[in-house]
Parts: C-alpha cells; sequence; structure tokens
C-alpha cells in the first residue's frame, strides 16, 4: 500500500491518506498502526500539521464565542446600539425599543420567536441567528455586521 497523505499529530500519532482511506488519531494500539509504519518504511514523508490561517483562527474564535446577556448589554451600550435604560431592560430579558427596527421585520411568529428566544437566553452564541440579524440590521452590511459582532464579543484578528 501507498500512503499518499501522512501526518505527525502529536508523539506516535499519525493521521493517514492510504490509498484513498483517510484514518484519524492512529496509535499503537490501533489496527493501522503497521499500516502507516510500513508506509513510512517505505520511504513516504511524514509531514506536520500545517498552522491555521488567520482567517481559519478568526472562523475558529467566532464559531466559539458566547458572552453573557448582561455583558453583551453593556457592549451594545458602550457602543451606542442601546442606551442605558434599553441595556437594562435587554439585561433582564425584556426587548428594548432599540430593537424595535428588527422586529419591524419579521412576521408575527417572527416576533414572537425572536423575542422568546432573547428572553430564555443566558448566554448568547456569536453565532445565533438573532444576534446576526440584530447586527445586520443596525450595521447595515454584512461586513459591517461581522466588524460589530467581533468588537461586541472581544475578537480580534491576529
Amino acid at each position: 500500500m501507498t500512503a499518499s497523505t501522512i501526518i505527525s499529530t502529536a508523539p506516535n500519532t499519525y493521521s493517514a491518506d492510504i490509498a484513498g482511506t483517510n484514518w484519524q488519531n492512529i496509535t499503537v494500539a490501533s489496527r493501522f498502526w503497521s499500516v502507516v509504519q510500513d508506509a513510512i518504511a517505505a520511504g513516504e514523508p511524514v509531514g506536520v500539521p500545517s498552522a491555521p490561517s488567520s482567517e481559519e483562527v478568526l472562523a475558529a474564535k467566532r464559531a466559539a464565542a458566547s458572552i453573557d446577556r448582561g455583558a453583551l448589554c453593556k457592549a451594545l451600550k458602550a457602543a451606542g446600539i442601546l442606551s442605558a435604560s434599553g441595556a437594562i431592560i435587554a439585561a433582564k430579558g425584556d426587548w428594548p425599543t432599540e430593537f424595535a427596527t428588527f422586529l419591524a421585520g419579521l412576521d408575527a411568529d417572527g416576533q414572537f420567536n425572536a423575542q422568546v428566544d432573547w428572553a430564555a437566553a443566558m448566554t448568547v452564541r456569536y453565532g445565533h441567528p438573532l444576534l446576526q440579524a440584530v447586527a445586520l440590521a443596525y450595521a447595515g452590511n454584512e461586513a459591517q455586521a461581522t466588524a460589530l459582532l467581533d468588537q461586541l464579543f472581544g475578537i480580534a484578528a491576529e
């Protein structure tokens, strides 16, 4: 068998694509260990995982980002999106008047669901559709909405 790719992911741990089959976390205990070792002995090079690009790092940060509702409300106030009273209302799980523009674009079920989701949320994920829609409605375009969310969640490119 020939290996097209063998990657050392940790000491004595490999990922490999051998004869078109992809295996992950191959260790001494794996039944594929000997196949990988034979391929290495036959001269197949062993690589190391490439470092993620700055865009991949940023995407991973965004995917993992969450913030508690109170901290988000403070950040929304600091960004000028919510007034002090609006931030207090929102932190309690109620719907502040500053979000009314967003609700106007939804049908009755959408308005109900948005308000219930907000009221029930103790933490808010970066990628939550409600937050994405509010950011887009406030910012005006996708790039500015992403920049706004990055600011609110304290995410910076490296």
